[in-house]
C-alpha cells in the first residue's frame, strides 16, 4: 500500500495493530508504529488505543505504558486496554493504581465497568484488580458481581480478592454477601491471612455484628495493627465503649511488652557483679 503512494487510513491500522497484537507478531507492530503511526496519525486515540493493547499482547507492558503515557485524549476503551496489559502481564498493582487516576479524570465509570467485563484476559489478578478498582470507586455492588462471575468461570480467589470483595461488603453493609465470602474463605488457606482476618472483622462490625468480628479476631493466630484498629474501633462504633477501652489498654500493653522483650537485657553475670 504505502509502495504505491497510498496512505492507510485509521481503520486500516487499527486492523493491522490488532492482528499483530492477536498473533504476538511484535516485529512487524513496532515497525507499524515506526514507520506509519508516528508519521501519519500520531494523535489518533483509536491507534493509540490499538498500540497500548498490541503492546500489551506481546508482553511489551513498558512500551504500552509509554504509548498511553504520551496520549493526549483517551477513550473508555484506551484505559481498559492498559489495566488489562497490565493484569496480562501480572502487574496487578499497577492495574489497580489506574482506577484512582480514572476517578481523578473523572471517566464515566459505569461504562468502565462494562469494559472491564469483556476483557479477553480473566484470571486471579485481573480479577482481582477489578474488584479492588470498583470497590475503591464505589462500585461495591459491581465488584461483587465481578466475585461472583470469576467463581462461576472457575477462577479460584486469593486472599487479597477475598480482602478487596469483603470491604466491598463492608460499605454496601451487606452482611448476607460477607457471610457468603467468609464461608468461601474459610475453605481455603486465605482464612489465616491476617489481612483476610482483619478486612472480616471491618465488615462485620460495620454490619453491626460485633460478635461475629471477635470472634474472628479472637481466634486469630496472629494480629497486627490493622486488626487491632478493626476491632476498637467496631467495639466503638457500635456503642460498646468500655470493650473498646479494655481492647486498647489490652494492646498497648502487648506493644509495650514486645518493645521491652526485644530491648537489649542485662547480662547476669554483670548484675551479679554489681551487687
Amino acid at each position: 500500500m504505502l509502495g504505491d503512494g497510498l496512505f492507510p487510513n485509521e481503520y486500516t491500522i487499527c486492523g493491522a495493530l490488532k492482528a499483530c497484537g492477536e498473533n504476538t507478531a511484535l516485529k512487524f507492530g513496532t515497525q507499524l508504529h515506526g514507520a506509519i503511526v508516528k508519521k501519519f496519525c500520531k494523535s489518533d486515540v483509536f491507534i493509540g488505543t490499538s498500540l497500548v493493547d498490541m503492546y500489551a499482547k506481546c508482553g511489551e507492558i513498558a512500551n504500552s505504558e509509554k504509548v498511553f503515557d504520551r496520549m493526549r485524549i483517551r477513550n473508555i476503551v484506551t484505559w481498559t486496554s492498559i489495566i488489562s496489559g497490565y493484569a496480562r502481564n501480572g502487574s496487578g498493582e499497577e492495574a489497580i493504581s489506574i482506577f484512582p487516576l480514572m476517578k481523578k479524570q473523572k471517566v464515566q465509570v459505569n461504562k468502565l465497568t462494562i469494559a472491564l467485563q469483556h476483557m479477553p484476559f480473566r484470571d486471579v489478578v485481573s480479577c482481582t484488580a477489578i474488584i479492588s478498582g470498583c470497590s475503591r470507586l464505589g462500585l461495591e455492588s459491581e465488584a461483587l458481581a465481578c466475585l461472583q462471575e470469576m467463581m462461576e468461570e472457575g477462577v479460584l480467589p486469593n486472599s487479597y480478592t477475598y480482602s478487596s470483595a469483603l470491604k466491598a461488603c463492608a460499605k454496601l453493609e451487606a452482611p448476607v454477601q460477607g457471610k457468603l465470602i467468609h464461608s468461601y474463605a474459610s475453605e481455603t488457606s486465605a482464612l489465616s491471612n491476617v489481612f483476610v482476618n482483619s478486612a472480616l472483622i471491618y465488615m462485620y462490625a460495620k454490619c453491626g455484628y460485633v460478635a461475629d468480628a471477635f470472634q474472628v479476631f479472637d481466634n486469630m493466630p496472629k494480629r497486627n495493627l490493622v486488626s487491632w484498629k478493626a476491632m476498637i474501633l467496631g467495639y466503638a462504633r457500635n456503642g460498646h465503649r468500655r470493650e473498646a477501652l479494655k481492647l486498647m489498654i489490652e494492646w498497648k500493653l502487648k506493644v509495650q511488652l514486645s518493645k521491652f522483650m526485644s530491648s537489649p537485657q542485662p547480662n547476669p553475670s554483670k548484675v551479679e557483679t554489681i551487687m
